[in-house]
């Protein structure tokens, strides 16, 4: 150390020697510098350490696995970190459930399938759907691109919960905002519910980037293809029911092939073909005219083709042999020049526990007035319907070209069921999909799922909807 800075020390060690109280204070000074400057350093390390962090995390989503509480959970790409992609390796479910209390009718059971098919997808769980009231849908409909069962085993000592979905109880989740997987981690999510959130999943901003832009049809239509294919025995159920309404038609085809329709002949004919006709022309456009007791109907239907009713098709019989009925399978379609119909009365005689009247039964004549053309061009028709009345009356109003199933009506959604009316009920629908030339429906969720199926299908030509007497021509964008 040089001799001139051993001078400057000592010369200002004499200074502060004497005046020690400026010392002090010059002391008490740099102490508070340094402590500020300290916790500056402090906070600026925790905002690296932040970061770091920050930045492993995102390694971490788009590439790695994280320890959890329990079990290791697999990431997948997140840039977000809204825990939509999470799924563990032992797969996380959302269960349809159905096995026992009410849930409403088939068509609400359908909508809510297909929206859960859907929330599946945004959320990266696994769909079960356990619908075993009245009878399990597996013995009807098995899984086809996308694997809806599930081993009970699978389920056991995972963490669930259970959601009541049903009516105004729907609207306990916002889907339009709602992050499911936050809301609810179990493992298992059952949900019970009838609602269809299609479209306010794909107003969530979460979600938006995982759903399709579908219209409401094809959404529910894709969608039920996806999920759902006709077991044998279901498919079977629908080609006999065609093969029915095909022999009529053949037996038809025959009987005007070898009768002299002439007028004066007219009374020979219809010998011929077996027993008077009970029907009045008149009557057919005066539907409250219709009336008549179960002893009536079974009378009715003992009578068979009139050809003198009808006059002969004004086209080339599709249906040329069964042979080709027999052979279909799953979703196939077929052309049989069939007109079909689906009345919905709601609470009626047949149905008296219903909440209310969807139709009038009286205003049942406007839709005997629209097919009364398709039947005298040659058309045969199928009707399912809630009401036995309206049953009766378009068998007198249109004979052997009318086809209306001979099984009891009982209301889909009530307990206490059996194997026939869930057959039935999945049956009628499935005909209305696939063949069906023309197709008028009700407002019901049953038909309207059948017209979205079929639009998928084949298209949504000579669609049309019944309310209220009328019938008026609509397109699928307008199901709903």
């Amino acid at each position: 150390m040089s001799l001139w800075r051993i001078v400057k020390i000592k010369e200002t060690y004499q200074k502060l020697s004497r005046n020690r109280h400026v010392w002090l204070r010059y002391s008490l000074l740099m102490s508070l510098i340094l402590l500020f400057l300290s916790l500056a350093i402090y906070e600026r390390s925790l905002h690296s350490s932040a970061t770091i962090h920050s930045l492993l995390d995102k390694s971490l989503w788009a590439d790695g696995q994280i320890a959890g509480d329990d079990y290791v959970i697999k990431l997948g790409k997140n840039p977000r970190g809204d825990g939509q992609n999470i799924s563990d390796k032992r797969v996380r479910y959302i269960v349809y459930t159905c096995d026992g209390t009410y849930c409403h009718g088939l068509g609400d059971r359908q909508r809510a399938i297909v929206s859960l098919y859907y929330l599946s997808i945004v959320t990266n769980r696994k769909l079960v759907i356990n619908m075993t009231q009245p009878w399990p849908l597996s013995d009807f409909y098995e899984p086809s691109e996308t694997d809806w069962t599930v081993n009970e085993d699978e389920l056991k000592d995972r963490s669930s919960t259970y959601l009541v979905c049903l009516g105004k109880r729907g609207n306990q989740i916002k889907w339009d905002s709602v992050n499911f997987n936050k809301m609810y981690p179990q493992d298992v999510v059952y949900i019970m519910t009838n609602h269809d959130f299609y479209y306010q999943l794909r107003s969530n901003s979460l979600y938006q980037s995982k759903l399709p832009i579908r219209r409401k049809w094809r959404a529910h239509g894709e969608a039920w293809k996806a999920m759902m294919h006709p077991t044998a025995k279901l498919r079977s159920a629908l080609n006999d029911e065609l093969t029915k309404i095909g022999e009529v038609i053949l037996e038809e085809k025959r009987v005007y092939s070898e009768t002299n329709l002439s007028s004066t002949n007219c009374k020979a004919a219809r010998a011929h073909s077996l027993g008077k006709s009970m029907y009045k022309e008149k009557r057919l456009l005066k539907q409250t005219d219709v009336e008549h007791s179960p002893t009536q109907k079974t009378q009715e239907n003992e009578s068979r083709i009139d050809v003198c009713r009808f006059p002969p098709p004004r086209f080339q019989y599709s249906v040329v042999s069964l042979s080709p009925i027999k052979s279909l399978r799953g979703y196939d379609v077929i052309n049989m020049d069939l007109v079909c119909a689906h009345v919905r009365i709601g609470r009626s005689d047949t149905l008296p526990q219903e909440e209310y009247q969807r139709n009038d039964p009286d205003s049942v004549g406007g839709l005997w007035r629209f097919l009364q053309p398709y039947m005298k061009a040659g058309h045969h028709a199928y009707l399912a319907t809630d009401s036995q009345q309206v049953r009766d009356q378009a068998k007198l109003a249109f004979g052997h070209r009318m086809h209306v199933s001979e099984q009891e009506i009982v209301h889909f959604g009530k307990t206490g069921l059996e194997e026939d009316n869930l057959r039935l009920a999945l049956t009628e629908q499935l005909l209305l999909s696939t063949a069906c030339s023309v197709l008028v429906i009700s407002k019901s969720g049953y038909s309207m799922r059948a017209a979205m199926l079929r639009a998928t299908l084949q298209g949504d030509d000579g669609l049309f909807f019944f309310k209220n007497g009328t019938v008026r021509e609509i397109d699928a964008a307008h199901l709903f």
